[in-house]
């Protein structure tokens, strides 16, 4: 019994840390790579799309809760910090597979286990007296963060292939 209990944590523990990885998906098309780099280009009201290079392109969320804006350091051309980078290559001439990889989030583990550390050196040097639930806020934020920007990454995603499935039908 101590042993599943065990496993089931370490499974849960993976799970948390999965989610700061980039997720990188594959999707393969029957068009051919200028076709669908000219049907990219007619982006609907879905998502952002921007050119980065020849086959490189760059999609974000127009609006994404919470991170509209806020966290945009990279790159300027986006409208939210959900985004997700996408590489075109020529399979055949018929066939081109596209690989969209999101962007990783350490930043987030600084950003909010940093001031648990601090709080937990704080209240051992200065004895300050802080009651111990003090120390879990921070990283019960940061598992909130990382839901919600999974569950936005899912959604661009989401859109970018609704977006081309409702082109390549026509």
């Amino acid at each position: 019994m101590r042993v599943l209990e065990k496993n089931n944590w370490r499974n849960s523990t993976v799970k948390i840390f999965s989610l700061i990885k980039p997720k990188e998906e594959y999707l393969g098309v029957n068009v051919g790579l200028l076709d669908l780099k000219k049907i990219l280009e007619r982006n609907g009201k879905k998502f952002h799309f921007a050119w980065e290079s020849e086959n490189n392109f760059i999609i974000s969320l127009k609006f994404s809760f919470g991170t509209n804006l806020l966290f945009d350091t990279n790159y300027s051309g986006t409208k939210s910090d959900i985004i997700a980078t996408g590489i075109l290559s020529k399979l055949t001439e018929e066939k081109t597979k596209i690989t969209l990889k999101t962007k990783s989030k350490n930043g987030l583990i600084i950003l909010f286990l940093l001031p648990t550390v601090l709080i937990i050196f704080f209240n051992f040097i200065f004895e300050l007296g802080l009651p111990i639930p003090l120390y879990f806020i921070f990283p019960l934020l940061f598992i909130l963060v990382l839901n919600m920007i999974k569950s936005e990454e899912k959604r661009l995603i989401k859109n970018f292939k609704s977006f081309l499935d409702n082109e390549l039908k026509y």
